[in-house]
């Protein structure tokens, strides 16, 4: 369990940004009410959510995709997803915590505009 607990520790610190400078600082990108998966990729490339996600497959954290199905059925499914982003948590997973933001600097728009994709997949 004390290994689990180190490799999730040692995951983390790997994932943070510890440069003066936000991620992605003066990598403007234009975010559209509607992102298309090329935007999605890059936006959660940039977010260092891929540290921990990936589309169709768990690792420290669900898929997006199972994301999607779990929150999918409900009007309200953008707003919880981006919520929990934002504020970090462990939204019933049992998968470990995640850091407020992912441990990113995503502005609250782009972090919208993810979660409202991540919300469309099935």
């Amino acid at each position: 369990m004390s290994r689990l607990l180190i490799l999730l520790a040692a995951m983390l610190l790997a994932s943070c940004n510890f440069d003066d400078k936000a991620p992605g600082a003066g990598k403007s990108m234009k975010i559209s009410a509607d992102l298309t998966k090329d935007q999605a990729m890059k936006l959660g490339d940039r977010g260092n959510c891929f540290s921990c996600h990936r589309m169709d497959e768990r690792l420290a954290g669900p898929g997006w995709r199972e994301v999607g199905i779990r929150y999918g059925n409900d009007p309200k499914a953008a707003f919880l997803i981006a919520s929990h982003i934002k504020s970090g948590g462990t939204f019933g997973w049992n998968m470990g915590y995640m850091p407020m933001r992912g441990g990113s600097s995503l502005s609250d728009s782009e972090i919208d505009a993810l979660a409202k994709y991540i919300s469309t997949l099935h």
